[in-house]
This record gives C-alpha cells, structure tokens and sequence, in this order.
C-alpha cells in the first residue's frame, strides 16, 4: 500500500512541541513509561516538564488490577507519584462491572495469583469447578513467561462448551517484556471468541475506561475539561490510537513501543513511511508521532 503525502504523520521532536496544546494527558503505561523490565528515564522526565508547566497526567492503563496496585508496581520502576495526578486500569472498571454482581457471584478464576485480589470488594467468589462457576474472570495467564495461549485451548474449549460468559480484565493480546513478546489476557480471549465463546472486555479501546479516565482528569483540572485540550500518549495502535479515535481526543504515537518491528530494525529510527501505513490501515491518525516518549531531543 503506497502513502501519499496526505497521509503522512508528523514526527515530533519532542513533548514540549505538543505541550501548549494540552491541559492533560492520558499516558500509557507499559511500552511508553517502562518496557516491562526497566524505566525509560526520557518518558520520567516528559512527563515531569510537562507537569512543571502545569499540566496534568493521568495514567490510563491496561492493567488488570486497580490503580492503587498499580502505583506500587510503578514505584518500584523508579516511576514517582510526583510524575501523575492519577492513574486508571482496566483493573478499576473491571472490579466495578463485578462488583455490580451483573454476572453473578461466582467465577472460575484465569490468571496469575499475584491478580487475585481484583475480585477483593466485589462478594465475587473463585470456585475450582467450572461446572460452579457464573462467569469466567480472565485476567492472564497463569504463568506468561512459560506459557502461551496455545496451552489454553482444551480448557477454553471446554469452558466454551460450557456457555459462560469471560469477563476479560486486560483487552491487550501481548505486551513487549525486555524485548520479549508475552501473552496477555487479550489473547485468551481472542481465542475464546474463535472457539465460539462469549466475551466481554473492560479497557482500552473500550469506552468505560476512558470515562474514568475522564472523571479523573476534570478532578486533575479541578474543572470541566475539553476533549480538543487532552492527548492521549500511547504506543498500542489497537488499544490507545483506537480508543483515543472513538473517544475523540488526539492521540501521539509512540512508535519504539509494541508495534516497532512494523517500522524497521532500529526502534528509534521509525521509517516515516511505514508508520503512516500502519496506521492508514488500521484507520487511525494519530496527530504526531515519536519514537519514545521525550520532553525534547
């Protein structure tokens, strides 16, 4: 597919290009602030200029436990609290859609045990039979660094057979760790779907979490907001483009994040072109582009 001029997506030198523009941002989480393994320093000291400058940051992220948590994690990356006004996860909607008690009270848990805890407030009970079970919770892999989605199938199958509904905390199918590709609760969720079971997913692109995100960013603000002031900072096309679109405010592409192999063999030198491709295909324009997140080159 050839990309005409038309089509073409500015790179931006940095943030603060962009930054006058904006009262806040809804910032990514993992491929933009950390690779799952480490902090990028460059993005730490964006979002720190930026907020010097009086803007405000919320954190939207795909996380499948709540905001609370996922400050711990983020701190542990050398990621302060000082870098944010708040941050918002599937987690958090997942957890209000359960606590709701819409899908019944009982759950066949799928995921690691560390995530557990998403059910805590909800009167949401893990049972060991699927045969018990309500709904299905999805929240990962049990164990993503040793296993895949394909290892799922002759359960999902079953559970499929069964007619429960999957609640998916993390609508994302993989995530970028240290350079490795790992499974996400996304793709079990895909592959649910694809052996005729229902799901539903609570995250980004998905409206309910940018309405959160929202309730916090006028919180942020201390006044009502302006879809035409926020950006939106994301490095899944899928996820943050596609959700940023549908929520209509404008987005800036990280391009050194998940999708970087699509744009060369260096992931801080994008081929401009292929990254207007990948987005004319996917029906996305993001208003600039970087290959990480910086305050200035």
């Amino acid at each position: 597919m050839a990309v005409d001029s038309a089509h073409m997506i500015p790179f931006a030198t940095g943030l603060h290009r962009l930054a006058a523009g904006y009262d806040a941002l809804l910032c990514d989480v993992w491929g933009v602030l950390h690779d799952g393994v480490r902090a990028h320093p460059e993005a730490a000291e964006a979002l720190s200029r930026y907020r010097d400058g009086g803007g405000r940051v919320v954190l939207i992220s795909n996380a499948p436990r709540s905001g609370a948590r996922l400050r711990g994690f983020l701190h542990d990356y050398g990621i302060g609290g000082h870098l944010y006004d708040d941050v918002v996860t599937s987690g958090d909607v997942t957890a209000r859609i359960l606590a709701s008690g819409a899908y019944g009270r009982r759950c066949f848990y799928l995921g690691p045990e560390r995530d557990r805890d998403l059910m805590e407030g909800s009167e949401m009970e893990a049972v060991e039979a699927a045969a018990a079970a309500d709904v299905i919770l999805c929240v990962g892999l049990r164990d993503d660094a040793r296993e895949s989605t394909e290892d799922y199938r002759p359960l999902l199958r079953s559970l499929a057979e069964r007619g429960l509904t999957m609640v998916c905390a993390n609508p994302d199918q993989v995530v970028e760790r240290g350079g490795v590709l790992i499974h996400c609760a996304g793709s079990l969720a895909a592959l649910y779907e694809e052996l005729g079971g229902e799901c539903l997913y609570f995250g980004k692109p998905r409206q309910e979490i940018y309405g959160l995100a929202w309730e916090a960013v006028e919180r942020a603000l201390g006044r009502a907001a302006d879809k035409k002031r926020v950006l939106a900072v994301g490095d899944g096309v899928a996820t943050d483009l596609r959700g940023a679109a549908d929520f209509g405010v404008d987005a800036l592409f990280v391009t050194g994040g998940l999708a970087w192999r699509a744009f060369g063999d260096d992931p801080l030198r994008p081929q401009a072109e292929a990254v207007a491709r990948f987005c004319a295909e996917r029906n996305v324009r993001p208003i600039a582009a970087l290959p990480r997140l910086r305050w200035e080159a």
